[in-house]
């Protein structure tokens, strides 16, 4: 082939593939850098919201956001577990790599490990290895966790009981019949809207008073229990038979949990989560005004905490070499029993992917398992090989090469 013929065909390689080697100077924003990766509410004079102004959102998601609402630390035991180092290369496409990748589409942190060694971790945008990076949604995906350790510990008895059987103050009420199962699968069929569903509706029927508050007081005077406790608007579907994401569901759970242990969720998770897996640092949950989590979005970790819980799910809840939680809890989260046909990837309307007990599935065997948030948080698991990808993001721009960074952490891994 003569070169002309080569520069041809390489054009039309590229042309074809424009994510192999698209100039950094495409990106349309620094992500803050210019204005010093502020932290806050936001530019003065306009709605303030921590993840409503994408210059605010780097410094916002390392740590910044836990200034602008009440808190509860989940400390980290006194000897973390091991997490090996073995750092390689990781390409992206024919000639570039994962850090460009990063640079390119505000992805503050990544990270790539496999049984008790990661293998890919870095940050842009001057963030550090210390630094406690914000969930978004992911946060239910931890709290899916949480709920495999409440069977585990015998707080919880059937996937099929009512909420109400816990939590005795949702006696009468009429969230207090939706199931475990039904919550833990966004099938609750409580009439909001948050994704998927038509015209949003969820801050008027959700934030507004349970967790981010009026926009002249954010944070303030907020109490999700309350809006459960006094939910008006019924139902959309009947309970377990719809998909519909929402806040709502994993509140329910909250509600349950708390009532059977008797202590809040970050006190649950630092004695049965963080210690169980070994965590290297203090976590962090976000709560309304009355101390109550939100654990539909507000959970912060450092990075290799956030890689450790994807290890946790890659191997079937194993980790450090003891069973942390019981392997059948995954065995459920990777299966969709007659009656949840309607959450398996393809049935639900404007999604590809499925859903399970607040992780994503992107493929039909549930090989692979995904926490997923908002501008663009994800950790990949994969069950077969053990790998993890994590990737904590400041835009939802360059997702769709999430599915094949993968495959390349795995292949770079083995």
């Amino acid at each position: 082939m003569h070169c002309t013929d080569k520069r041809a065909t390489l054009g039309k390689l590229m042309a074809g593939s424009a994510w192999i080697a698209a100039p950094l100077s495409a990106q349309a924003s620094d992500f803050g850098r210019s204005k010093g990766f502020p932290t806050g509410w936001g530019p003065p004079g306009q709605n303030p919201n921590p993840w409503g102004h994408p210059d605010w959102i780097v410094g916002n998601f390392s740590g910044g956001i836990e200034k602008l609402f009440n808190h509860k630390v989940v400390k980290a035991p006194a000897t973390p577990g091991p997490l090996g180092t073995k750092l390689r290369p990781m390409r992206w496409g024919l000639f570039s790599s994962f850090e460009e990748y990063q640079k390119r589409y505000g992805k503050p942190a990544m990270l790539v490990a496999r049984s008790d060694t990661v293998f890919y971790e870095h940050y842009e945008f001057d963030r550090t290895q210390e630094m406690r990076f914000y969930s978004k949604s992911m946060a239910k995906g931890v709290l899916g966790l949480l709920a495999g350790l409440a069977f585990d510990y015998g707080l919880f008895e059937s996937l099929e009981d009512p909420i109400e059987k816990y939590e005795g103050r949702l006696k009468g009420k009429p969230l207090g019949e939706v199931t475990l199962r039904q919550a833990l699968n966004m099938s609750s069929g409580a009439d909001v809207c948050q994704w998927l569903c038509g015209t949003r509706n969820d801050f008027e029927r959700w934030d507004l008073r349970g967790f981010l508050g009026h926009p002249r007081s954010r944070g303030q005077n907020t109490d999700q229990d309350a809006v459960v406790l006094n939910w008006p608007y019924g139902f959309k579907s009947k309970p377990g038979t719809a998909f519909n994401y929402s806040h709502v569901d994993p509140h329910l759970i909250s509600m349950a949990l708390r009532a059977a242990a008797k202590m809040g969720v970050a006190e649950f998770t630092e004695a049965a989560l963080w210690k169980g897996i070994g965590a290297q640092a203090d976590a962090v949950w976000l709560t309304d005004s009355t101390g109550v989590e939100d654990v539909s979005s507000s959970f912060s970790a450092c990075l290799r905490d956030w890689g450790r819980l994807g290890l946790l799910v890659a191997q079937n809840g194993a980790l450090g070499g003891r069973q942390v939680i019981k392997s059948s809890w995954f065995e459920e989260c990777r299966t969709h029993r007659p009656s949840e046909t309607f959450l398996r990837r393809g049935r639900i309307q404007g999604y590809g992917q499925g859903y399970k007990f607040y992780l994503h599935h992107p493929g039909d065997d549930g090989r692979w398992l995904r926490f997923g948030g908002d501008w663009g948080q994800s950790i990949y698991t994969d069950g077969k090989t053990g790998t993890t990808l994590v990737i904590l993001s400041a835009s939802n721009e360059g997702g769709q090469e999430y599915g094949r960074l993968f495959e390349t952490a795995m292949s770079g891994t083995s």
